[in-house]
């Protein structure tokens, strides 16, 4: 099972969520905020990273091999580009919703649910069709 491309791909970056709301929590102090959970930059961030990261590691391979590598540095710059723009799409949801007079169910959906949703897939659409598991 923690061999299923599916499960490493979507599964541990929801824990790994799970686990980034807790230590937001702890950082701050006692008690459950709403904020704990807006993780959706971090998330998106981390998709950022970790194919531009890609990038570089195929880049470095490049006199060894170099059609090969080729095909797969495009395609992670090309996602690399479309995270970036996704990761400003999630800040400016962000900026229009974290005000504290935006309180509610809409908010919680904003930005717990869909930037959350959007950092999740990146990450999940990394591991399974960039990167590969």
């Amino acid at each position: 099972m923690l061999s299923n491309r599916y499960v490493v791909s979507i599964v541990v970056p929801m824990l790994l969520l799970s686990a980034g709301s807790l230590a937001k929590k702890l950082t701050r102090g006692p008690g459950w905020r709403r904020e704990d959970f807006y993780l959706g930059v971090e998330f998106t961030l981390a998709a950022l990273s970790s194919s531009l990261l890609y990038v570089v590691e195929l880049g470095s391979n490049y006199p060894t091999a170099p059609s090969a590598d080729f095909t797969k540095c495009v395609s992670a710059g090309v996602f690399s580009s479309l995270t970036f723009v996704l990761l400003l799409v999630v800040l400016s949801f962000h900026q229009d919703w974290e005000p504290a007079e935006r309180r509610g169910r809409s908010q919680f959906l904003v930005l717990v649910v869909f930037c959350n949703f959007i950092g999740l897939a990146l990450v999940a659409a990394f591991t399974l069709m960039i990167k590969g598991v």
